[in-house]
């Protein structure tokens, strides 16, 4: 009789699909870089951790959205102005690439800073992307990973 080693296989999937990426927010005024960390799983949803300068580290989360959202694309287009450069007023981001998945991602720190961001991803290559965020102080950063 054949045996089955389910709960071990299980075991074994979950620790290979889930696992930490960085990631790197680049601040448009200062240049700093901050480091950032994902946790993937093979879904659209996961754990996120940003690090700053000061030693505070927000935890929050992300979600990416297959197909269609709505009220997407106010940070992204306060960044990504359609010159390339920062701006500090868009309502929206507008455009069809095949295969493109949105997202949006917050993480909250111990010394009350809030960061939102959103960001746009393949689905041919969900670990890799890049968008745009900015935090409750004025910040604003490219997203990069």
């Amino acid at each position: 009789m054949r045996q089955i080693h389910f709960p071990l296989g299980i075991v074994f999937i979950m620790t290979l699909l889930s696992c930490a990426l960085s990631a790197r927010l680049y601040n448009l005024e200062t240049g700093l870089v901050l480091p950032a960390r994902f946790y993937y799983s093979g879904g659209g949803t996961g754990r996120a951790e940003i690090r700053l300068p000061d030693g505070e580290i927000c935890i929050g989360e992300y979600v990416t959205i297959v197909g269609g959202s709505t009220s997407w694309g106010n940070i992204f287009g306060s960044v990504y102005s359609p010159t390339g450069s920062a701006s500090g007023l868009a309502h929206s981001f507008s455009g069809n690439i095949d295969n493109l998945q949105k997202g949006t991602a917050i993480g909250t720190g111990s010394n009350g800073t809030i960061i939102e961001c959103e960001y746009l991803t393949s689905a041919w290559s969900p670990t890799d992307g890049y968008g745009a965020c900015h935090d409750n102080r004025g910040n604003k950063y490219k997203l990069m990973f």
